[in-house]
């Protein structure tokens, strides 16, 4: 029962500071975000049995705690990849605001990658060997059926970041999305957040403590992992029997604190960065037209000159 109607989204995209974005808004006064931070109910053509959210009473039941907070949303990152969630999102709220978080391309993959791996999805540890595999030669290899390669996954089409921020712009229009850069945060977390409050109308003088989010990690149990990302019975009836947020603190107990550790990852081969820097250079620039931003540090001639950035 649609109660209370979400007014923003951030729809993604992955690595690109979504989870300090939410976890942040989420200590705002006026904001609600939704607990789990990402139903991903929007994105059906990604994996429907992925989130116990694609069920619509679940995931409205998501906002019955709302307590008349101004802005009201949640931050599912596949949104931004998937290819139906714009218009799921439009025909349940056309004026609701969207909030675009984006890094350089190239950047992303490696990050993605390490992600993939750490979450145990990703079978290829060699970084330039996964991000050319298609899904054919994913199935060749083999895929879980939870697995986000099982729905047709690929590196490569994710990172081109222009032709997903079409969707939103053309089914919302430019006023109605907010594009925030990884570097945005990295270089001012204050004035990026400042940004996304003043783009939803609440109070923008609000300023928590800034902590850093979904740091990358490396496994430290992979059994834990699998048992935590399971679809176990068991897990499922401990799951269903505890509130939202002894759940989250759980999560965070097991993956973050006894799971994983922290890890900084080697930077990327200089001469695989440039190969994959000069591919992807038409997408920055056209990325760079379609949202207004002067991506040019994200161009060749800029990459070489500064150096090799690890992933994260």
């Amino acid at each position: 029962m649609k109660d209370v109607i979400p007014n923003y989204f951030i729809v993604g995209a992955h690595k690109c500071a979504t989870t300090f974005m939410a976890e942040h808004l989420r200590k705002h006064p006026e904001v609600f975000m939704t607990e789990p931070k990402e139903p991903q109910h929007f994105a059906r053509d990604i994996s429907p049995e992925s989130s116990r959210w694609i069920d619509p009473e679940a995931y409205w039941d998501l906002f019955r705690s709302v307590k008349g907070e101004k802005a009201i949303g949640e931050a599912s990152t596949w949104y931004l990849y998937s290819e139906v969630a714009a218009a799921g999102i439009h025909r349940v709220n056309p004026e609701a605001r969207i909030i675009i978080m984006l890094r350089n391309p190239v950047d992303f993959l490696y990050s993605m990658h390490s992600e993939l791996l750490f979450g145990r999805q990703e079978p290829v540890e060699d970084f330039e060997r996964a991000i050319e595999l298609d899904y054919r030669a994913r199935r060749a290899l083999g895929t879980r059926p939870a697995s986000i390669f099982a729905c047709g996954f690929e590196y490569r089409k994710a990172a081109r970041f222009s032709y997903q921020v079409e969707r939103y712009l053309t089914r919302f229009g430019s006023e109605r999305v907010h594009f925030v850069l990884l570097d945005d945060v990295r270089a001012s977390p204050e004035n990026a957040y400042a940004g996304v409050l003043r783009f939803l109308g609440v109070d923008d003088s609000f300023k928590p403590e800034f902590e850093v989010t979904n740091a990358n990690k490396t496994v430290r149990f992979p059994a834990l992992i699998d048992i935590v990302q399971s679809r176990s019975t068991l897990k499922s009836i401990v799951a269903r029997s505890l509130p939202p947020s002894v759940r989250r603190q759980l999560l965070d107990l097991l993956v973050f604190k006894v799971a994983t550790k922290p890890a900084r990852r080697p930077p990327m081969r200089p001469e695989l960065r440039a190969r994959l820097t000069a591919d992807y250079a038409d997408e920055v620039r056209a990325l760079s037209a379609m949202i207004g931003r002067d991506l040019s540090a994200w161009l060749p001639d800029a990459s070489a000159s500064r150096g090799v950035p690890h992933g994260g």
